[in-house]
């Protein structure tokens, strides 16, 4: 019993692990074009060059004349990342993930849900599940953001929260069972010390009264006729 339940839940850690994987592979190719496309424009906004001084001059105006930031989910998915930086609070990291997201996914999609969903678990406890270090999600907090939020514009947002919370109890049932058969093999190994303990006091036992009884027949023998003798 113990070892078909450790067998079951090695495979579930297995699936996990697998399933996370998939949607790793498919996470990064959403972002690779977005990602290209900034590198670009960076290279050529390096310090000293016609473009880095047209947008920090831009940025100055937007700054100084309090210039409202568009809707970016309503904007054109054309524009660049860098344009976005042109606001605060919008670092080269979130630009890219948020233009990735957009471009990726114009309509809600199967894909899109399985994407959100794995970011949106990955936020909740392992208990205990191991994770290789290449699942490691550069640029979590933003990838995270960008896909609660394209979730809300899609109107699922609620029920990926749903499947979040069943993930949640999943894991945590996880947990209790391997807490339960680390708790029975440590009952286990309690019985068998006390077990062991018991037997070695039934023998310590026997052998006091064995000598006792020898000692006994050694008085009550006539002399010359003790078993010492």
């Amino acid at each position: 019993m113990k070892e078909s339940m450790e067998t079951w839940q090695a495979e579930q850690v297995r699936l996990l692990i697998e399933k996370s994987a998939q949607q790793l592979s498919q996470a990064a190719r959403s972002e690779r074009n977005a990602a290209h496309k900034l590198a670009l424009v960076e290279s050529n906004y390096a310090p000293g060059t016609g473009l880095a001084e047209t947008f920090d001059t831009i940025r100055a105006l937007v700054e100084k004349f309090n210039i409202p930031q568009p809707d970016f989910w309503s904007s054109s998915p054309n524009l660049t990342p860098i344009f976005w930086t042109l606001w605060p609070g919008w670092t080269s990291a979130k630009a890219q993930t948020y233009v990735g997201f957009k471009k990726s996914y114009p309509t809600c999609t199967a894909n899109f849900k399985q994407e959100a969903l794995w970011l949106m678990k990955a936020s909740l406890p392992s208990f205990g599940v191991e994770v290789r270090s290449d699942f490691k999600i550069e640029n979590y907090s933003e990838k995270l953001e960008a896909a609660r939020e394209l979730a809300q514009r899609f109107k699922i947002l609620d029920e990926l929260i749903r499947e979040v919370e069943k993930e949640h109890i999943y894991r945590a049932g996880i947990q209790r069972q391997q807490s339960l058969l680390s708790l029975h093999s440590q009952e286990d190994d309690q019985i068998r010390q006390e077990i062991i303990a018991r037997s070695k006091a039934q023998n310590n036992y026997e052998d006091r009264n064995s000598t006792l009884r020898a000692d006994q027949r050694n008085s009550l023998a006539p002399l010359g006729e003790s078993e010492e003798w």
